[in-house]
């Protein structure tokens, strides 16, 4: 990419009224990117079995020469659109978008094709789930509404401000939506939220077969909106998960919430209870769902007073939850002033193949300068498989290969450099790999009075100087990085791939009508 502000045009084509905008990048968004090669991933909607839908490719450049001149003078400049996987060699555009200020290349995908991946189009075939949404209303029952948003961001479910009239009333709404990652966003025009003191808004899934918790939940005290990431994991959820609960003498005191961490999109909510759920005192509760097998998952407890009286207890696996195979967790109930979060991490699975050490597979180094707040950040490595089947869930199939520690990190390393070792399994050697880091106070390794960051990757120890990742990390929630470690070479060792160096760097892309 060269260092003129090349972007994508945000022009609508001849059929206006039937092409949709799937995917758009706006001027200056790779300002900061110059010489380099950049990856985007694209999920196109599904296309029926009979049917074509034809897709438009649009790129272009403010200044009118397109991708003209690589200014450091070794990396030819232009772009490439794959089907698929790149390794798959399936091209649809191989261009060098010379001498130009914009070009466009129509393409067409018929059903049955191996389409990129799917994030949430109208697949016949595919369960819908019906959601139901609930909200205690407050005397202004006309201030509130809701929308949901796919994983696109498009709005599948708008219920705007203005449609509900009676005040203090529960209202419930019946959704119907597929398996798949969307945001739940509550709205409040006057700005002050639900102004009752017992207001609650909740998400379940309406045929539930094994009495499981909220799909998530919040309360009144939110300014405009409130927003929340949840995931409906759909017919993949088949792995068992009891949570033990002890409740002490003010249960109501006592909550909780279980996110999705393996998720490049977001982490996702997949169950809740708020506090205030629970009534009966010194009563043992015992809360069972269905997660996603080889999933990656954290349980934060909440807990004010005496809600709970002695050790949580997490059984994962087991039909039967009196065959403890979990673990255990214990909140310090001693401190009956002050609001106390728990944090248990869990991989869905038998951990067979997650390894920070051991003699076999090639080894990794990951180097992460800290800044004040170490307990905020999370890292997953995940294997890539291969993505040409479809998938509602809106990411890639993918195979957790190591994570974090199961507690978080320790505030001692503040502003510390700290190194993880990773272990690739053998039969891991020759895919392509997603480093995920995430900081939970969305500003990334940005404030240290000394320097934070940057987040490095290495092939072998650091002082091997094989650099596979390196970012700054500031100001976001969230790094990715891809990087691909191909078969061992007799005499050089692995053959290696930046994730920025294939697939599109850029587009917009509408889809027309099906043909």
């Amino acid at each position: 990419m060269d260092n003129e502000e090349t972007s994508i045009n945000r022009e609508a084509a001849a059929k206006a009224k039937e092409d949709t905008v799937i995917f758009f990048r706006p001027p200056e968004y790779y300002k900061d990117r110059v010489n380099e090669i950049v990856v985007e991933r694209i999920s196109i909607p599904g296309t029926s079995p009979g049917a074509s839908r034809q897709f438009s490719f649009i790129i272009s450049d403010r200044y009118g020469d397109g991708l003209c001149c690589s200014w450091v003078g070794d990396k030819p400049t232009g772009y490439t659109l794959y089907e698929g996987d790149p390794s798959d060699g399936q091209v649809i555009v191989d261009s060098k978008f010379e001498s130009s200020g914009r070009e466009v290349k129509v393409f067409t995908v018929h059903g049955g094709d191996a389409n990129i991946f799917d994030a949430g189009g109208e697949y016949e075939s595919e369960t819908s789930v019906e959601i139901k949404v609930t909200i205690t209303l407050d005397v202004y029952p006309d201030e509130t509404g809701f929308f949901i948003e796919d994983s696109l961001q498009r709005r599948v479910v708008d219920v705007p401000p203005g449609t509900y009239k009676d005040q203090n009333k529960k209202i419930e709404e019946i959704v119907t939506l597929y398996p798949g990652l969307y945001t739940f966003t509550i709205t409040d025009i006057f700005g002050d939220g639900l102004t009752r003191a017992d207001s609650f808004y909740q998400l379940d899934l309406v045929n539930d077969n094994v009495g499981r918790p909220h799909l998530l939940t919040g309360n009144g005290a939110f300014t405009s909106q409130e927003s929340q990431v949840f995931l409906i994991e759909g017919d993949a959820a088949k792995y068992p998960l009891w949570i033990h609960i002890p409740l002490g003498v003010t249960p109501q005191d006592f909550g909780f919430a279980i996110y999705r961490l393996d998720l490049v999109e977001s982490n996702a909510v997949v169950a809740s209870r708020a506090r205030g759920s629970y009534e009966l005192a010194n009563e043992d509760a015992l809360e069972t769902l269905l997660v996603t097998e080889g999933g990656l998952y954290r349980i934060i407890f909440e807990n004010t007073s005496q809600g709970i009286n002695g050790d949580i207890r997490i059984n994962m696996g087991s039909t039967n939850p009196n065959i403890f195979k979990g673990i255990e967790y214990t909140i310090n109930a001693e401190d009956t002033g002050n609001l106390q979060r728990g944090h248990a991490k869990f991989y869905a699975g038998a951990p067979f193949s997650l390894s920070t050490s051991g003699d076999e597979g090639e080894v990794l180094t990951l180097r992460m300068n800290f800044d004040r707040f170490p307990s905020e950040v999370e890292w997953i490595l995940l294997s890539n498989n291969d993505i040409s089947t479809s998938s509602r869930l809106g990411f890639m199939d993918r195979e957790i290969v190591a994570f974090g520690p199961e507690v978080l990190y320790d505030q001692e390393l503040e502003n510390k450099v700290f190194e993880e070792t990773i272990m690739i399994p053998e039969h891991l050697k020759n895919h392509r790999f997603t480093l995920l880091v995430t900081d939970s106070g969305n500003d990334g390794l940005c404030c240290s009075f000394g320097e934070a960051g940057p987040v490095e990757l290495f092939q072998g120890a650091a002082e091997e100087s094989n650099l596979l990742v390196s970012d700054p990390f500031e100001g976001k929630d969230r790094l990715v990085e891809e990087f691909y470690l191909f078969g061992r070479s007799t005499d050089s060792g692995w053959s290696l791939f930046y994730a920025s160096h294939f697939w599109v760097y850029g587009l917009i892309l509408l889809s027309s009508m099906n043909l």
